[in-house]
């Protein structure tokens, strides 16, 4: 039977949220439970209840433990229908102290449903049915809960919210702080965590390029930043290429021959090798022209060695992009608000 695929967060979501009025704290963000402790049980301006859900699904029954729930002050009719963002209730009708509404969820595949909710000042029941079909098999999904009111206590719910949401901030602002020290291209491309700051990305990127046009601002560039100055130059629509031939030919106009022969300047190599490194038999060049020769015989050898061993002295190597980082505001703000059924 296709359970997987049938869009259970939503209706997960229903279901928890029918527990209680659609403004209760979740019990599985309670103390104890690995998340922030979303109430504070004992005196307070909100009601403590203790509720019970149980589903079945598939043959299968799952839930019935016993959980309290902290449930604001001043909840009215309109709250006791739950809400989802991936659900949508309908046709709500109240009469006297029973509730009842249809639904349709989002998903592949999308699930429709009947709500039915008896409530009284101290306790509250009631069921929700979810049927879908999928590949013509059909599968129904029934969640059932009973609470009771058993004290006060006081929501803490839009504080834990309100923290997630600045700790989320604040991780985002570290992030992109550490991308723009690293030159991390894809921390700043469309719909990343700092697609904000792209312009002074970039920048940042055009001035590095700069003083990269000299042998040794490159070999400083690729020692600095030696997994991202290429990708963040591609990023930014600056040629990199172009940038290595023209800090060659300026290595070679100052002969600067360790850093021609240091696997970046392949045609300077080709170019200069003949004069300086065919010195005849028994004979080997120059010291100065160590590395040039060295590259210029791995070259006319067909074959493709390295230089230097430091970063700045490798041969070049296409570098791969990395995937973009999930936006951190909305991945920890969002992780909360599943947890609250409002």
């Amino acid at each position: 039977m296709p359970v997987a695929r049938l869009p259970l967060a939503g209706a997960l979501a229903l279901a928890a949220a029918l527990a209680a009025p659609a403004f209760a704290q979740n019990p599985m963000m309670g103390a104890g439970r690995g998340g922030p402790p979303m109430f504070k049980p004992g005196p307070g301006p909100d009601e403590l209840w203790e509720t019970t859900m149980k589903m079945e699904m598939a043959g299968m029954t799952m839930g019935g433990d016993t959980q309290q729930v902290c449930i604001r002050k001043g909840r009215g009719d309109a709250d006791k229908v739950p809400k989802s963002d991936e659900c949508t209730t309908t046709d709500v009708r109240t009469s006297g102290n029973r509730t009842t509404f249809s639904m349709v969820c989002k998903g592949d595949p999308p699930m429709t449903g009947t709500g039915d909710i008896t409530s009284t000042p101290n306790s509250n029941s009631g069921r929700m049915t979810l049927r879908s079909t999928r590949r013509g098999e059909e599968m129904t999904m029934v969640q059932t809960f009973s609470s009771k009111r058993i004290g006060t206590c006081t929501d803490l719910s839009e504080q834990v919210v309100a923290k997630a949401e600045a700790d989320s901030r604040a991780m985002v602002a570290k992030t992109c702080a550490e991308g723009m020290d690293t030159l991390e291209p894809s921390l700043f491309e469309g719909g990343s965590p700092c697609a904000a700051q792209r312009k002074q990305f970039c920048d940042k990127v055009a001035a590095e390029t700069a003083g990269m046009r000299q042998p040794a601002g490159f070999t400083a560039a690729r020692r600095k930043y030696p997994n991202t100055v290429q990708r963040a130059m591609q990023a930014c629509n600056l040629d990199y290429a172009a940038v290595r031939m023209t800090a060659c030919q300026a290595a070679a106009a100052q002969r600067n021959w360790n850093f021609v022969g240091s696997g970046n300047c392949d045609d300077e190599v080709r170019k200069h090798g003949p004069q300086y490194c065919n010195v005849g038999p028994n004979k080997s060049p120059d010291e100065q022209y160590a590395a040039l020769c060295a590259r210029y015989a791995a070259l006319t050898r067909g074959t493709r060695t390295g230089g230097d061993a430091t970063p700045a002295a490798a041969p070049p190597q296409a570098e791969a992009p990395k995937p973009a980082a999930p936006d951190p505001v909305k991945s920890g703000v969002d992780a909360v608000r599943r947890l609250l059924p409002f």
